[in-house]
C-alpha cells in the first residue's frame, strides 16, 4: 500500500502552496469581489506557471502530468480560494488536447499562452441550452457539447453579464443556442471525450473544496483556541467542539474517497464511475455541512463582511451547487452501481496511490475463506452473526489449532509476527462469512496486555490457553454510576497479606458468560486523584465470590453484569504497578486503536437492501427504480466506501509505523453513526415488510438498527472519539475531565 506523497508530488504541493499563498492572499480575494470574483493578475501568473496546460499532451504543448498532480494543485487552491478558473481552463484544455485538429488546437494555443480564458459548459446543450457557466463572465470560449458535436461556442462580450451571487464568483447565464459554434469533434468521439472532462472536473472540484474546508476547519480551530467565555476557552464547550470534529472527520473520509476514486480509475476497475461520483458528492455535501459550523463558532463575527471565514462560508456553499442539485448526483451513484448507467472515464496517468493490501493480504483471504468452507457447515448457521452470542467453543479451538485467532503475536507466544495487512484480512473474512470476531478481539487485547503487563507466572497460565482457543477473556471497565468516565470506578481492591480482595460490580461485561478471565479496572486508593489511585487486574471468573447475571438487549444479542463479593486473588493477577491503572489503561487504549475496522457489518445491511430493491415490485414498477430508494442505497454505499477507506488507512499508518491515534477515533464515530442512519433509512425504504424480524430477505435491516444502537456506544461512545478528534485533529482545548 502506497497512500503518502512521493517526492515529486511534494515539490509540486510546495511549489504551488507557495505560490498561492503569496499571490492570493485574502486581502486579494477581497479585492476581486469587487471585480466580479476573478484576479486577472492571478490568472497570468498560473498561466505563466503552466497551470491550464498540467494535463494536456506534450505534443500540444502541455506538462502531461497525472491526475493526481492537478488534484493537488486544486487542492491547494481550494485552501487560498483562488480567484481563477484553474479547474475549469483545466478540464477545458484536456478536452480541447483530446479532441485534437485545426480548430481545436487553435483554441488550446490561446488558452495557453493566455491570450484566452476557456471554461465549460457542465451540462448537455440539448438538456438545457441556458446554462451558468462557471467564469462564464470572463470566458472568450465555452466547451460544450450539443447533442453529438463537441463545439468551441463564443458569445459577444456584452452577453456575458455578471450578476451578484452567493459567492460572488464570475459565472454567468449563457444562451448556447444563440452562441458561435465551432465543431471540434463529433459522434461517439465527441461524447466520450465530454463525458471524461465532466468526470475529471468532478474529482478536481472536490479537490478544491477539500482545501477549502480544510482551511475553513483551521480558521475555526484557531478561534476556538483563542476566544474565551464563562472564563474558558469556547473551544472547550463540546456543543462548538463535537460538530467541528465531525466535519473533519468528514473532511478525512472526503480526501481519502477523492484519491480512491483516483486509484481505481488507474488500476481500471469497474466501480471507479460511481466512486467518482461519490467523491463529488461527499465532498460538496462535506462543504455545506461544514460551512455553516465554521460560520457559527465566529458567533456575529461570522456572519459580518469584515471577518474572512464568510468569504469560505459563501464559496463553499456556492460551488457544490454549480452542476445542479447535488442530491440527483446520488441517484446516479446507485445507477452506476447497481443499474446500466455507464460514463466515459478519464485517464488519470500515474498516481503513485496504491490501496491494494498486498500479497500476505490476499494469501491471508484465502487461508481463512477455505477455513470457513470447510468448517462453517450448516450445524452452525444459528451462530453466524457480529455478536458474542455467535460464540461456538469447537470452532474457536479449531481456529486456534491453526493460528487463525491471533497471528499477529510473536512466535514465542504461539503467534507466528502476521502483518497488519494480515490481520486486516482475517477480520473481512470473519465479516464476510458472518463468523464472529469479538470473542477474539477481546482476548487479543487482554493477552496484549498480559504480555506487556504481566507477571511470568501470569503469561505462563493464560497466554497458552488464549492462543490456543481454549480460554476467552472479556474486559471490566464500565460501572453502573460512570458509563464512559471509566476511571471514576469504584470497584474496590484492597490487600490481604500477599493477595487481594476485590469487591464490586461491572456493568456490560460482555463475553463473561463464556468468558474465562475478565480484565478488572478497580480503585485502591480512594483517595487519590481521580486518574490515580487505579490497578488493573487479570481476574478469573470461576473463582469464588464471581457472579455472572445476564442481560438482554434490543439488539437481541446478550451482555452481562458482574458481581465481586471478598474475590481474593494473587498479587500475580497484577497487570502493572500498584495505582498506576491509568498508564495500563492508556496503552490498552493504544493497542485498540489499529484494531476495529468497523463498518463491514453495514455492508451486510447494503446488499440485502440492495438485492430486495432489485428484485421487489412496488406499486408496478422495481423498487429500486424509485429515486427515493435509489439515493438511500447510495448513501449507505457512500458512507461504507468511505468507511472501507478509513480502514484501508489506518493499516497504511501502521504499516509504515505512523499511526494516528485520531484516525481510529474519526472511523469509530464515523461508521457506527451512519450505520444508524442508514438501517433506520433502508429500513424505512422497505417499510413495512422490513418490520419482521425473521423475513430472510430483509432481516439486517431492522436487526441492524438495532444493533446499531449498541454500536454507538460500546468501545467509546460517538461523543468520547468526537473529542480525541477535536483535542487531536484540530488542536482545540481538552473538553473531559
Amino acid at each position: 500500500m502506497e497512500l503518502r506523497l512521493n517526492e515529486e508530488h511534494r515539490l509540486l504541493v510546495d511549489t504551488f502552496a507557495r505560490v498561492f499563498a503569496n499571490e492570493s492572499t485574502l486581502e486579494r480575494v477581497r479585492e476581486a469581489e469587487a471585480t466580479s470574483g476573478f484576479d486577472a493578475r492571478l490568472w497570468q501568473q498560473l498561466v505563466e506557471l503552466g497551470c491550464p496546460g498540467i494535463r494536456v499532451a506534450a505534443a500540444h504543448g502541455g506538462a502531461a502530468m497525472s491526475l493526481r498532480c492537478i488534484s493537488l494543485v486544486a487542492q491547494e487552491a481550494g485552501r487560498q480560494l483562488v480567484s481563477a478558473p484553474l479547474v475549469d481552463s483545466s478540464v477545458a484544455a484536456t478536452m480541447l488536447s483530446k479532441a485534437g485538429g485545426d480548430e481545436a488546437l487553435r483554441c488550446l494555443a490561446r488558452l495557453l499562452e493566455g491570450s484566452s480564458i476557456v471554461t465549460v459548459a457542465l451540462r448537455p446543450a440539448e438538456a438545457s441550452a441556458v446554462q451558468v457557466i462557471s467564469h462564464g463572465a470572463v470566458a472568450d470560449a465555452i466547451i460544450a457539447l450539443d447533442h453529438e458535436e463537441l463545439v468551441v461556442a463564443t458569445t459577444p462580450k456584452q452577453a456575458l453579464r455578471f450578476r451578484e451571487n452567493l459567492g460572488t464568483a464570475p459565472i454567468a447565464t449563457i444562451d448556447l443556442a444563440a452562441a458561435e459554434r465551432t465543431v471540434v469533434a463529433s459522434g461517439e468521439r465527441s461524447k466520450a471525450i465530454f463525458s471524461a472532462g465532466l468526470e475529471e472536473w468532478k474529482l478536481l472540484t472536490a479537490a478544491y473544496l477539500n482545501g477549502l474546508i480544510a482551511q475553513a476547519l483551521e480558521q475555526a480551530a484557531e478561534y476556538g483556541n483563542e476566544r474565551t467565555a464563562f472564563g474558558v476557552k469556547i473551544g472547550t464547550f463540546q456543543g462548538l467542539s463535537h460538530p467541528l470534529a465531525e466535519c473533519a472527520t468528514d473532511l478525512e473520509g472526503s480526501r481519502l474517497l477523492n484519491d480512491y476514486a483516483t486509484y481505481c480509475l488507474q488500476a481500471g476497475r469497474s466501480e471507479a464511475g460511481a466512486l467518482i461520483s461519490m467523491a463529488y458528492w461527499f465532498a460538496t455535501e462535506t462543504a455545506c455541512r461544514t460551512m455553516p459550523q465554521c460560520i457559527h463558532i465566529f458567533g456575529g463575527y461570522g456572519v459580518s463582511k469584515e471577518h474572512h471565514i464568510q468569504l469560505f462560508g459563501r464559496r463553499g456553499m456556492a460551488i457544490p451547487n454549480l452542476l445542479g442539485d447535488r442530491q440527483r448526483i446520488l441517484i446516479e451513484v446507485a445507477d452506476r452501481a447497481w443499474g446500466n448507467a455507464r460514463a466515459e472515464m478519464p485517464d488519470v496517468g500515474e498516481t503513485g496511490l496504491d490501496f491494494d493490501p498486498g500479497p500476505d493480504f490476499h494469501a491471508m483471504t484465502e487461508r481463512i475463506n477455505q477455513f470457513f468452507a470447510e468448517h462453517l457447515t450448516e450445524e452452525f448457521d444459528d451462530f453466524r452473526g457480529h455478536s458474542w452470542d455467535g460464540f461456538h467453543p469447537e470452532i474457536y479451538r479449531k481456529l486456534g489449532s491453526e493460528n487463525l485467532l491471533f497471528p499477529a503475536w510473536p512466535e514465542e507466544y504461539g503467534g507466528r509476527n502476521a502483518s497488519h495487512a494480515e490481520m486486516f484480512a482475517l477480520t473481512m473474512a470473519f465479516y464476510a462469512n458472518r463468523w464472529t470476531e469479538y470473542p477474539q478481539i477481546a482476548s487479543k487485547l487482554i493477552g496484549e496486555m498480559v504480555l506487556e503487563f504481566g507477571s511470568d507466572a501470569l503469561k505462563q497460565e493464560v497466554l497458552p490457553q488464549i492462543v490456543r482457543g481454549e480460554a476467552v477473556a472479556c474486559i471490566g471497565l464500565t460501572e453502573p454510576h460512570c458509563g464512559s468516565d471509566v476511571f471514576a470506578a469504584k470497584t474496590k481492591a484492597v490487600r490481604k497479606g500477599g493477595n487481594w480482595l476485590i469487591n464490586g460490580q461491572k456493568m456490560f461485561t460482555s463475553g463473561a458468560n463464556i468468558g474465562k478471565y475478565v480484565l478488572l479496572l478497580t480503585c485502591t486508593d480512594a483517595d487519590a486523584p481521580k486518574h490515580v489511585g487505579k490497578t488493573m487486574f487479570l481476574v478469573p471468573l470461576d473463582h469464588p465470590g464471581v457472579e455472572v447475571h445476564g442481560v438482554d438487549t434490543i439488539s437481541a444479542h446478550r451482555t452481562n453484569i458482574t458481581y465481586y463479593s471478598d474475590v481474593e486473588i494473587s498479587d500475580e493477577c497484577r497487570l502493572g504497578d500498584v495505582d498506576a491503572g491509568s498508564k495500563v489503561l492508556g496503552h490498552m487504549l493504544s493497542l485498540e486503536q489499529g484494531t476495529a475496522p468497523y463498518g463491514y457489518e453495514m455492508k451486510h445491511m447494503l446488499d440485502q437492501a440492495v438485492s430486495w430493491s432489485l428484485n421487489t415490485q412496488r406499486d408496478g414498477r422495481l423498487a429500486f427504480d424509485d429515486p427515493l430508494s435509489k439515493a438511500r442505497l447510495a448513501r449507505a454505499y457512500v458512507d461504507f466506501t468511505v468507511a472501507h477507506v478509513m480502514c484501508l488507512r489506518i493499516v497504511h499508518d501502521n504499516e509504515k509505523d505512523m499511526s494516528q491515534r485520531q484516525h481510529s477515533s474519526m472511523l469509530k464515530s464515523f461508521v457506527t453513526e451512519a450505520w444508524k442512519r442508514n438501517s433506520a433509512e433502508l429500513t424505512n425504504m422497505a417499510a413495512p415488510d422490513s418490520l419482521y424480524s425473521d423475513t430472510r430477505d430483509l432481516n439486517y435491516l431492522e436487526s441492524g438498527w438495532r444493533s446499531s444502537l449498541a454500536a454507538c456506544i460500546y468501545a467509546g461512545t460517538t461523543q468520547v472519539h468526537r473529542s480525541v478528534v477535536a483535542e487531536l485533529a484540530l488542536g482545540l482545548p481538552r473538553s473531559r475531565n
